[in-house]
């Protein structure tokens, strides 16, 4: 087994999505394995995440993708391997490592602590005949990064991103169905969001309330930045001594990977 069988096997995305995940990313994928008998047993994959704060940007460093082989779990090869990986990352001078948890404890071990909190909020329908969508193509690259750039001035804490980033994120979306919307406010672009299933997993608008205004999101839900909610979106683990503790009020990071 590769790393690509065991990623299918633990994640189950299909064969597309993971050639695209490990191959195809215009924002490459490097992978880090624990290796028996020409098999791969465990996965910790990373991808270059660069945060912003102050006008200082940040090496970061989102870890994804993390898996066992499940005939192989509970023996320390998880425990070997991240320890592995952070080692690697401190000495390649990365500032910080980010990940979004499955389980909010797991990672704890491992010196991460909680970084964006909060809670999902239900969306609840308030017409407005000056707001409408549209469904966004690799045509509207341009737009969607100028409107991301724009809004993400308005945040304590963001990610700097390009159009390979948002290219990846338009492929992202026709091989998993979910799709990026253009809000438009009487015909001007203000803002966008990336609506997958019941769901909004990226929102890059001015203000959140926008989407209430989109009828066919009722019912729909989001994730709010709040410093005392019980989800926690993303945790941190600061690599370097020297590298300043972020703070949070609100954030804006593109987590689709």
């Amino acid at each position: 087994m590769n790393k690509k069988e065991l990623y299918n096997l633990v994640f189950g995305d299909g064969d597309k999505f993971t050639n695209f995940y490990f191959d195809k990313r215009r924002n490459k994928i490097f992978s880090y394995e624990k290796v028996l008998n020409n098999t791969t047993v465990g996965l910790v994959n990373v991808v270059d995440l660069n945060l912003c704060q102050n006008d200082k940007s940040f090496k970061t460093a989102l870890i994804t993708g993390v898996c066992t082989a499940p005939n192989m779990r509970n023996k320390g090869i998880m425990n070997n391997l991240l320890n592995e990986v952070l080692n690697d990352l401190t000495s390649k001078n990365y500032q910080m490592a980010i990940l979004s948890p499955v389980s909010k404890d797991y990672y704890k071990k491992y010196g991460f602590k909680p970084l964006i909190c909060g809670n999902l909020v239900p969306i609840s329908h308030v017409p407005n005949i000056e707001i409408t969508t549209k469904k966004a193509t690799k045509i509207d690259t341009k737009l969607i990064l100028d409107l991301y750039n724009d809004i993400s001035k308005e945040y304590s804490l963001y990610q700097q991103i390009t159009d390979n980033i948002i290219l990846d994120l338009l492929d992202d979306c026709d091989m998993s169905g979910s799709e990026i919307l253009i809000v438009y406010k009487n015909q001007l672009p203000i803002g966008w969001f990336l609506k997958d299933g019941n769901s909004i997993e990226i929102i890059v608008l001015p203000n959140c309330n926008i989407l209430n205004n989109i009828k066919q999101l009722d019912g729909f839900t989001y994730f709010i930045n709040d410093l005392t909610g019980k989800k926690e979106l993303f945790q941190i683990k600061y690599l370097n001594e020297c590298t300043p503790n972020l703070k949070v009020n609100n954030a804006l990071i593109i987590s689709k990977y």
